[in-house]
Order: C-alpha cells, then structure tokens, then sequence
C-alpha cells in the first residue's frame, strides 16, 4: 500500500491472487460457448455475433448468423436448439428415417430437441438467431415443475410453428447483443429459464403419462434380445421404429416407453450409439478405409460419419485412430 498524491490509499500489488486465477481458470472451463455448438462445425453459417463477446453462462449461448443454402448432418444433441429466423426459410429435415419439409416464417421459432442425429437441408440463403440450452437445464425445470419420479416427459423430436411467447422470449435474448445494458449472466439466465418452462408448458405437457409399476414397464428378455439381434445385424441398412415395434409385439407408441425404461434411453440413441460402437471397434481393430466404415455402420458418408463421431467422442475417426494405434505403439 501507498499514499496516492490526493491521500488515498492505493494497492501496489496489480496481480490477482492464486485463489482468484483458478477460480477464473475453473468458472472458464464450465461456460458454454458458442463454439461447442452444432452450427460452429457447419462452413455455411457466418456467426455475425455471439453471447460468447458478452458475459457468458454456463448453460445457455447463442448467435446471430448468415447462412447460405446447405446440406448439414447435425450429431445427436442434449438439451434444447431454437432457431428464429429473421427472412422466411424453407428446410427439410430427415430424422429417425422420418423427413418433413419446413417453412418458418420470420419470428417464428423451429426447435429441435431430439437425441439422434439430423439431416438439416436449408434450401435458401437466411440471416437466423440460434439459441442453445443444455440438457442440465431442462433436467432442472422437470424437476422443480413436475413429478419427474412419477412421470415420464416425452419430447417432440422437431418443431416449427408460430409460438408468440417463446418467441417473445427468443427475442428478448437476442435483444441483448444491441442493449449494452442488458449484457449480463444473470439475464441471460433468466430468459433461457422461462424458455425451457414454456417449452414444457407448450409441448410436453400432453406427453407427460404416468411411469409403468409392475412387469409391463420394461420388455421381457425375450423381446429385448430380439431387438438388439434386428438392430446389430442391420445397422448398415435403415432401422425404423415400426419394424422394431413389430418385432417385440407391441405397438409403436408401447415399444418406445418400454425400450426406453429397458435401455435408458430412445430406439434411436440406441441405434445411434451403436453405430458408433461399431465404427470405435473397426477404427481399432482393422485397416478399413474411413469410407467404408461409415457404411459399414450406417452413416450416409465420410463426413455424416466424421460429425456424428466427433460430436459423440470428441475427436474425429482419423483422428481416434491414430491415438489408438499410438497406445499400441
């Protein structure tokens, strides 16, 4: 300490203190940036702005962007993407062997919370506003509004359609890359909130059914196991959610709560992460070319493969490769 020339009392000491580093080091690692989003990894999205030049938070970010007219596989996600755009834009979208043709009109808002991957095919040029919410957040609002322990929540896997609240609320997030103002954590917070609450008031509500007891919660073995064989010996091939409705006895709506209550986790992600268990083990134990890989495990191509896989493990299939052979080595 020292006297500053007006006898104030000054610190002479600028550097922050041990504590205060890691803890700036710790907050860092747990933030949610933009750049851990599906959009980041697409070369046809210019992101204009970010949340990541405000204060960030660790379980919402979002972008104002540019988008040229492109053809992009989404890897599965968790949580919550809204996408507003602000001209009309007209996509199809392919998911769990379903494709449907959108049309979203400026302020209207698509949201996606499905947990396997998607084909996105934006077929004009748009400028857009792109929300994240992670799944942590979702997982919250269940609990604190519903009896998530006797309730299974069912969410629509897509979107598109005029909402004005959330799209008020959208807006008002978007509000805050021009209001200096406005640009703290706590808002963006606040906002991401009442979106994931509306969202459930909106769109789940009519899924939410009460939880099996008893022997009809989960398939039997017998009806397990056969799903599994179907899935593993066609997963170079299209595996629809009938065909394996079919094959355990029930009906569609009927196999997807008992698979899920079985497994822990949709028909889908099933499918998805099995594909990519098998293309882990062919990337260890064989030679095979990437590209034949991608087919062998169901992927449409090297770079549906490559996405899906980077997304899921966090590094691409050349990539996982040569580590492993590195360890062998």
């Amino acid at each position: 300490m020292h006297l500053a020339p007006n006898n104030t009392l000054q610190s002479t000491d600028c550097e922050p203190k041990a504590d205060t580093k890691l803890a700036s080091k710790l907050n860092a690692l747990n933030m949610f940036p933009i750049t851990q989003t599906s959009i980041f990894m697409n070369k046809d999205i210019h992101i204009v702005r970010s949340s990541h030049e405000m204060a960030e938070s660790s379980t919402v970010c979002f972008a104002l962007t540019e988008e040229a007219p492109y053809h992009f596989t989404y890897g599965a996600g968790s949580g919550l993407w809204l996408m507003m755009p602000l001209n009309i834009a007209n996509a199809k979208v392919r998911f769990n062997d379903l494709e449907e043709n959108f049309t979203i009109a400026p302020n209207d808002v698509f949201i996606n919370s499905n947990q396997a991957p998607i084909d996105f095919h934006l077929e004009n040029s748009i400028t857009a506003f792109h929300v994240f919410i992670k799944s942590s957040l979702v997982e919250e609002a269940i609990g604190k509004f519903y009896q998530s322990g006797k309730y299974k929540i069912l969410f629509p896997a897509n979107i598109a359609r005029s909402n004005s609240t959330i799209s008020m609320l959208v807006q008002s997030l978007r509000n805050t890359l021009k209001n200096s103002a406005q640009k703290s954590e706590l808002l963006m917070e606040y906002i991401a909130r009442a979106l994931v609450v509306e969202f459930l008031r909106k769109f789940s509500e009519e899924a939410l059914e009460p939880a099996f007891d008893g022997v009809n919660d989960a398939l039997n073995p017998s009806q397990l196991k056969r799903v599994v064989e179907y899935i593993d010996a066609n997963l170079t091939s299209s595996i629809r959610t009938n065909d394996l409705a079919a094959i355990a006895g029930v009906s569609r709506t009927n196999f997807i709560k008992r698979f899920n209550s079985s497994m822990h986790c949709t028909p889908a992600r099933y499918i998805f992460l099995t594909r990519i268990k098998r293309a882990r083990k062919l990337l260890k134990q064989s030679d095979l070319s990437i590209s034949f890989i991608a087919v062998a495990c169901g992927f449409s191509d090297v770079a549906h493969l490559s996405t899906s896989f980077r997304r899921e493990t966090g590094v691409t299939p050349s990539v996982f490769r040569k580590e492993r052979h590195a360890e062998e080595d």
